[in-house]
């Protein structure tokens, strides 16, 4: 930022030479020097938005161990060959900062949060107050989001309903919007509706891991193995069942019967990552 505004002073400087030196022709061309600089700077800041616009509407963190939100910034200037969040954040284009939070507040995802809450740092009032209210709105739109499903828990009761709640919950909890405080009682909450709908499906492989995930998270560790192990026995060629119950065995220091598990299954249509886990494994590397 400093740079750009050296290079516009050098600018100002030749302009006012040129008015000197030519006070007819010179004026002219100074103020058409001006112009074309400053023109030149704005579009340069509007690229810098647009790509940081694609960054963050495109790129997606989907785990099932969240990453550390202290590390989406240098992650971002990792990538992306700059730094866009701090550029525009702590520059002085007010409207492309604005622009930025408008659409950091569409997705209620837990990067775009952090980033929303390191503009409270902002030194100009508008922007942190545009924050704060970014923040109000993506609470606001998860909130309402449960509402509506819990609205049809109540009036359809489908299996798929309840699966949808237990996922929003989750999508609450690791949006970061709630304090630490709160999130075993959504993580409950979670938990409660995958139960649910496997109460009223039990053919629901999917639902299963996504409510064997939210016991482990709430340090329930025996009920997600006694969960999974039952849940391997009914769907034995499943490897997301194997690889999850393998998983946690490893966090848990319970080692004995991986590689007998990992033998149970074909590493055909394994991704890299996972082949590799299982070569290991199985000792077939």
């Amino acid at each position: 930022m400093l740079e750009k505004k050296g290079q516009l002073n050098a600018v100002y400087f030749f302009s006012l030479i040129l008015v000197l030196f030519f006070p007819g022709l010179g004026l002219i061309a100074a103020v058409f020097l001006i112009i074309a600089a400053r023109w030149f700077s704005g579009r340069l800041k509007t690229g810098l938005y647009d790509s940081y616009e694609k960054y963050i509407t495109q790129k997606s963190y989907d785990s099932v161990f969240t990453q550390r939100p202290d590390n989406v910034l240098n992650k971002m200037r990792n990538e992306i060959g700059f730094e866009p969040f701090i550029d525009i954040m702590r520059g002085e284009e007010l409207k492309i900062k604005l622009r930025v939070i408008e659409k950091l507040s569409r997705e209620p995802k837990n990067e775009n949060v952090k980033l929303l809450k390191e503009a409270f740092y902002d030194p100009a009032a508008d922007v942190r107050l545009y924050a704060a209210a970014a923040l109000l709105k993506m609470d606001s739109q998860v909130n309402s989001e449960i509402e509506l499903m819990l609205k049809k828990t109540k009036s359809r009761g489908q299996a798929a309903d309840f699966r949808q709640l237990g996922a929003l919950y989750q999508k609450y909890v690791d949006s970061g919007l709630i304090e630490k405080s709160l999130t075993e009682y959504y993580l409950s909450l979670a938990s409660q509706a995958y139960r649910t709908s496997l109460d009223i499906d039990t053919n629901q492989p999917d639902c299963l891991l996504d409510y064997v995930r939210c016991l482990f998270r709430l340090n329930q560790h025996n009920e997600a193995k006694s969960a999974l192990d039952h849940a391997v026995a009914a769907w034995p060629d499943n490897p997301q069942m194997i690889f999850l119950r393998n998983e946690f065995c490893f966090i848990t220091g319970d080692f004995a019967n991986i590689g007998a598990s990992f033998s149970g299954i074909s590493p055909e249509g394994l991704s890299r990552d996972k082949r590799e886990v299982w070569e290991f494994w199985t000792n077939k590397g």
